[in-house]
């Protein structure tokens, strides 16, 4: 999996000047791939907050998912965990829960990556990476029903939005092409050639 330049949560107030430091420094470690510190830093960002009686949603998902790249899935969990049951913010709630369904899938403990999935798509966000990742890890079971189910919910609801990420859509168009192709539906080649062209765009 590429590793992108971590999302930078910045709609929350960070409670003191040490913690807004710490927070940035942590972000620019990560970026540059430094985990080991990028965590440290979002530890004294989190722990500072917490002095003030702030919960730092933004430090804690960060950390989470510095702490995946290291494979450090435990505490990685735990950090999403800390936010799923604190948090009210939607989005936030969000991030937290396909970031956690996310380590439970790659720790093939399917029952509770699809709840959270589930859970992520109950916020009503119509968020297309809950979509996507749901019908992935549909695929890894070989559920090829659900897979074409939650393709086909991603496709919709990326073209409603109006999104720009061919990238992704050539990979919603792959997995809806393995399910029609498992399903003996025959317009599977369509799906297929989509996949390609937008993979390549």
């Amino acid at each position: 999996e590429r590793r992108q330049k971590m999302k930078a949560f910045n709609y929350k107030f960070n409670s003191s000047k040490k913690a807004n430091i710490a927070y940035d420094k942590g972000t620019n470690f990560f970026n540059i791939g430094d985990y080991d510190n990028a965590i440290a830093q979002f530890t004294i960002t989190i722990e500072d907050d917490k002095k003030q009686k702030y919960f730092s949603t933004d430090a804690y998902i960060n950390r989470a998912a510095a702490y995946i790249q290291i494979n450090d899935f435990t505490r990685a969990i735990n950090d999403y965990s800390e936010v799923i049951n604190f948090e009210k913010d939607a989005s936030f709630l969000k991030t937290a829960l396909i970031g956690r369904a996310g380590v439970y899938a790659s720790m093939e403990d399917f029952d509770k990556a699809i709840s959270d999935f589930k859970k992520a798509i109950d916020l009503k966000l119509n968020d297309v990476d809950a979509f996507y990742n749901l019908s992935s890890l549909y695929l890894q079971m070989g559920d090829y029903k659900s897979v074409l189910e939650y393709s086909l919910l991603a496709e919709n609801n990326y073209k409603k939005q109006d999104l720009n990420n061919l990238l992704l859509l050539g990979y919603i168009y792959f997995n809806k092409g393995v399910a029609k192709y498992f399903l003996n539906i025959s317009s599977y080649c369509d799906d297929f050639t989509q996949s390609i062209k937008f993979k390549i765009s």
